[in-house]
């Protein structure tokens, strides 16, 4: 009977521990890559789309805008691959959860011919705040832009991330005012070039859930140039938890362990 209670206290002293160091830290639960083609159209064929959960950030929801080019056409717009763009979570720091947006050379236009080359993608996710101690505090865009040719006939060409925040997914309501962002790279045979890789924009106050809709923009008008993206990233920053007092269902078991640690510890004493 005795080994019976010493075992019971273990039990408990356990899980006390496996409670309390869950509180401590949030981990990335999908560390995988994500092809985009199957965050917005479901992945192999299924109705419901794959979420990407990084840290307390819930990405969900993905679907494609109203501007997307299916082209090639008569216009000279391209149809980007979205089966290759890698979508892959990473919480390196546990305050500020983000995503990565790979898309190798696809998001990449050339003009070959005299006329315009335009690319155009747009979509969307929902973000959730899964922890209620967090508060999404600001979003940060960066991109990594790219050009190639010649530069002797021209340099008219343009690579934009639009970017806007709304209350849900049906992208009609601003999360606040003026929360639109825009990162660019202009080569202008006026105005030269004009750099813009990154935004961070915080917010007026902290939110729990939201949706962010991106409009991706190529456009090139000179012969033989090109223009692209090589990589974009996204990063939610949040407050901190308030504090570090543990719930009280975590409270209750952490002092059951040490009273366990007590009754273990008198046994073994009364037994000498």
């Amino acid at each position: 009977m005795k080994r019976v209670v010493e075992i019971f206290c273990l039990t408990i002293l356990l899980t006390a521990v496996i409670c309390v160091g869950s509180v401590s830290g949030q981990s990335n639960t999908n560390d995988v890559g994500y092809l985009l083609e199957d965050l917005v159209l479901g992945e192999d064929g299924m109705i419901l789309t794959p979420s990407i959960q990084v840290g307390d950030k819930l990405f969900d929801n993905w679907q494609l805008g109203p501007n997307i080019i299916v082209g090639p056409d008569s216009l000279n717009r391209t149809a980007f691959n979205l089966g290759a763009i890698i979508v892959t979570g990473n919480d390196s720091n546990p305050l500020n959860p983000g995503l990565i947006f790979n898309p190798g050379n696809e998001l990449t236009i050339q003009q070959d011919n005299a006329g315009t080359v335009l690319g155009q993608l747009n979509f969307q996710f929902d973000v959730t705040v899964v922890d209620p101690g967090y508060q999404w505090v600001d979003n940060q865009l960066a991109a990594t832009f790219d050009q190639g040719g010649p530069g002797i006939l021209g340099n008219d060409r343009s690579a934009h991330v639009h970017e806007q925040l709304f209350t849900d997914s049906s992208a009609t309501t601003p999360l606040f005012t003026d929360s639109d962002k825009d990162i660019h790279f202009i080569n202008d045979d006026d105005t030269g070039v004009q750099l813009s890789p990154s935004e961070l924009l915080n917010f007026p106050t902290g939110f729990t859930s939201g949706t962010v809709l991106k409009d991706i923009t190529l456009e090139t008008h000179s012969e033989l140039e090109s223009v692209g993206i090589t990589e974009f990233t996204q990063y939610f920053s949040q407050t901190p938890p308030p504090s570090g007092t543990p719930e009280p269902s975590t409270f209750i078991l952490a002092v059951l362990g040490l009273l366990s640690l007590g009754m273990i510890g008198r046994r073994r004493r009364r037994r000498r």
